[in-house]
């Protein structure tokens, strides 16, 4: 995620059930994909899902060429 998009502020894949953190979007990065540097140029699309407003946690995506 980082190596598309270095500037992105506030996306997050995890967010607590307390004080609607997820509503206001309040949360962390908690899940994460590791490519090595052999295939860093492969990576073509990764992205957090919308798991709705109502979940903790969002599936990720990770597309390589």
């Amino acid at each position: 995620f980082r190596l598309l998009y270095p500037d992105r502020e506030n996306a997050y894949t995890w967010w607590s059930y307390m004080g609607q953190a997820r509503i206001k979007n309040i949360g962390w990065r908690i899940d994460y994909f590791l490519v090595s540097d052999r295939i860093k140029d492969k990576v073509i699309k990764s992205e957090m899902m919308d798991s709705g407003p109502r979940q903790d946690h969002t599936p990720i995506i990770l597309e390589i060429e």
